[in-house]
């Protein structure tokens, strides 16, 4: 691994620009070096420079962006408040710690970095402990005890949404209907609350999650989409929450977005994706910046391909098969197995499926892949054949499905009535008119329950069949 080169590579041309003009005259060496890396357009597996030398700049780089971002965000600031009323207790400093001590307790107070607060706490007691105020840390011990019920409040909400996960490990996906007992008996005991019931922003936040996420796993759908909502709004509306961890909005932005099939809503959603990206780029969050362009470039492929024009898909397919784009350094494997597979349906629509089963057969031959993408996936090949009447493809990839739903605990109501229907098409006799006819049969099937799977319900809509004239 060459983490010299790789950590260079990830530097900003501010970044770069700030690091160049912190050499000194004896640091000759490693600025050529430095500058020589900064040219480079690719992550080297060659290692230049002297290993001694490559280590020093490796530690220089890294010491120069600490002391660049040092105070661009709550964390890093209160960090360095933290030490420095340490140095002022041990030099017996004690109004200077105290004067600094009242700025920090408000940044942790206002970004609600509990553990933080809980050390200045302390730190607070030492101080009027050595002034002889022993009465004010009555207050302090109030205070502690506050802390406490909110942190034990943080993690019975972290409990509750790591059972959640466990149901869908233990099912492998399947929710059965011991597991949405279990999930209903969550919603109406522990996630029945108001959210004035709360003591932090941050227990709401938790709060408003797991119980989309309770909801979305039962298919109620409308509660999901509500809690989801509602939870964007209230990190949107806190902004020292945005501020100090944007991750947390971007989040819940895209889970919002997964629920959304109406082109203007998600159009608007994408608009700030774009915003994201433009104003992370060349700061801090860098990783920020990264994944509001992963959901950014996802969700415009979902955006075109609601829109049901096929003059708007056609350009957004010829703008994303270039490759760079595909192949973006930025993206994870999973975004581009997701752009590979909207790209596939995007061809779907366009009755290209020569090109729709080659992005299709991408997908398919990837080992780690994630399930959502995997069974859209797999039933979109089956439709795609079963149009074309390649009925003996048909029959060999519906056993193959049944094989891999089976082995995953996957067997959802939607993905065994396509298949079913798919396998009943191909053999019959006379198959004339079989897009037609598997088409208006998945058609008078459609009911919420596909709404499970965000992904099918991108090729497995007749609202868009009937735009891009699939079905009459």
């Amino acid at each position: 691994m060459n983490d010299l080169n790789e950590l260079v590579f990830s530097l900003s041309a501010k970044e770069k620009n700030y690091i160049s003009k912190q050499f000194s005259n004896k640091n000759g060496k490693m600025k050529r070096l430095f500058i020589l890396l900064c040219k480079e357009k690719a992550i080297q597996k060659k290692q230049q420079g002297v290993p001694e030398i490559r280590f020093l700049l490796y530690r220089f780089i890294l010491t120069q962006l600490t002391r660049l971002y040092s105070s661009s965000h709550a964390f890093t600031s209160l960090k360095n408040a933290i030490i420095k009323i340490d140095l002022l207790l041990n030099r017996n400093l004690i109004h200077q710690a105290k004067k600094l001590l009242k700025k920090a307790k408000k940044i942790a107070q206002k970004h609600e970095l509990f553990y933080d607060e809980m050390i200045l706490l302390d730190m607070e007691s030492q101080v009027n402990i050595r002034l002889g105020l022993f009465s004010k840390n009555k207050d302090v011990a109030i205070q502690k005890q506050k802390l406490i019920k909110i942190e034990s409040e943080v993690q019975q909400l972290n409990d509750i949404t790591l059972q959640l996960y466990d149901i869908i490990i233990e099912k492998g996906g399947y929710i059965d209907g011991s597991s949405k007992s279990k999930i209903n008996s969550l919603l109406q005991l522990e996630l029945n609350k108001a959210l004035q019931d709360f003591n932090s922003e941050k227990s709401r936040q938790l709060f408003l999650y797991a119980k989309s996420f309770a909801y979305w796993l039962i298919k109620e759908m409308d509660e999901s989409f509500n809690s989801r909502l509602t939870l964007v709004q209230l990190i949107k509306k806190h902004k020292p929450f945005v501020e100090n961890n944007p991750n947390i909005y971007l989040s819940a932005l895209q889970n919002l977005a997964n629920e959304l099939y109406e082109y203007d809503k998600l159009k608007d959603i994408n608009k700030e994706f774009k915003y994201l990206f433009k104003k992370y780029e060349h700061s801090y969050f860098k990783h920020t910046a990264d994944l509001a362009k992963e959901c950014y470039i996802t969700n415009y492929l979902t955006e075109i391909i609601l829109s049901g024009k096929k003059d708007i898909l056609k350009k957004g397919c010829l703008e994303l098969q270039i490759e760079h784009n595909i192949r973006t350094k930025s993206l994870t494997i999973f975004s581009q197995h997701e752009i590979w597979f909207k790209l596939a349906v995007m061809f779907f629509y366009l009755g290209n499926f020569k090109e729709s089963l080659y992005y299709q057969y991408k997908v398919l031959s990837e080992e780690s892949l994630r399930l959502d993408i995997s069974v859209s996936n797999r039933l979109l090949g089956i439709l795609i054949h079963l149009i074309q009447g390649n009925f003996e493809l048909v029959e060999s990839q519906v056993r193959s499905a049944r094989r891999y739903f089976k082995n995953n605990h996957i067997f959802n109501h939607l993905e065994k009535f396509i298949l079913s229907k798919a396998l009943n098409v191909s053999q019959k006799i006379d198959r004339k008119k079989v897009s037609s006819t598997i088409l208006s049969h998945i058609q008078s099937y459609i009911t919420a329950e596909i709404k499970s799977n965000s992904n099918s319900l991108l090729f497995i809509n007749p609202i868009l069949w009937k735009k891009y004239n699939l079905v009459s």
